[in-house]
């Protein structure tokens, strides 16, 4: 059954090969400078993988692909081809984390909930390296969520003892 898989998913992804490849054939990839500097800001939040993802076939996946910190407070969510090539080198082989669903949407309610500075300070600056608009979403007693187009990052709130 899992050969059968396997077959499947690399049958799709020589199908799907154009949608990865620039004209020119090369993958598609950040900016050398770029892709250094987003590796020095993950490397700030991720540990690197004993065994990485083949990064091949991480690209291929249509979903979101994700990976959570050694604390297990924060998880950094890959969105784009170039996004989880990157990314790659931080999930172990055959160990994906599910990318939690989050809403929020609901009534207007005065926020209270307290997040990690610590973290924060890490975040600003790796999505300051793109020169795009991020997206910050919260809710009372919720996950934190700041995206752009590539990543997007939750972190868990404070919890008081």
């Amino acid at each position: 059954m899992m050969g059968l898989f396997k077959k499947e998913k690399i049958d799709r992804m020589k199908k799907d090969k154009e949608k990865l490849l620039l004209d020119s054939g090369e993958i598609i990839r950040f900016s050398p400078v770029m892709e250094s500097k987003l590796l020095n800001k993950l490397c700030t939040i991720l540990v690197s993988a004993t065994n990485p993802c083949s990064e091949e076939i991480l690209c291929y996946d249509e979903e979101d692909v994700g990976v959570l910190d050694a604390a297990n407070v924060c998880m950094v969510v890959a969105k784009t081809v170039q996004a989880k090539r990157l990314l790659s080198r931080f999930i172990e082989k055959d160990e994906k984390d599910k990318v939690p669903e989050l809403s929020f949407f609901s009534e207007k309610e005065e926020n209270t909930t307290k997040y990690s500075v610590e973290y924060l300070k890490k975040f600003f600056p790796f999505f300051d390296i793109f020169d795009e608009s991020v997206s910050i979403s919260l809710k009372r007693d919720y996950p934190l969520l700041i995206e752009n187009i590539h990543y997007k990052i939750i972190l868990a709130p404070r919890v008081e003892n």
